[in-house]
């Protein structure tokens, strides 16, 4: 299903806000942490917030800083697995 899809076939408001919210912020502090390479500390100071509440975000949405703590590296390997 694609974005377009998943747009239409949401009528509710509060469904398709609650969609949007939780897209940007697991596509915002994945991104975070890949340039902080799994700093929460530094992802969280880049964002503007506390490193309590970046941990909350990647909490709620079982991001783990581990797997980007080495995201320089793999993404510098070409046939890094991305697990």
């Amino acid at each position: 299903m694609n974005d377009q899809e998943t747009t239409i076939a949401i009528d509710d408001f509060s469904e398709a806000r609650n969609v949007v919210v939780t897209k940007f912020e697991i596509d915002y502090v994945v991104r975070r942490l890949e340039e902080r390479v799994g700093n929460v500390t530094a992802a969280a100071k880049l964002s503007g917030m506390t490193r309590q509440n970046f941990q909350r975000l990647m909490k709620k949405h079982k991001i783990r800083a581990e797997r980007y703590r080495n995201s320089r590296q793999n993404s510098q390997t070409p046939n890094a697995d991305t697990k």
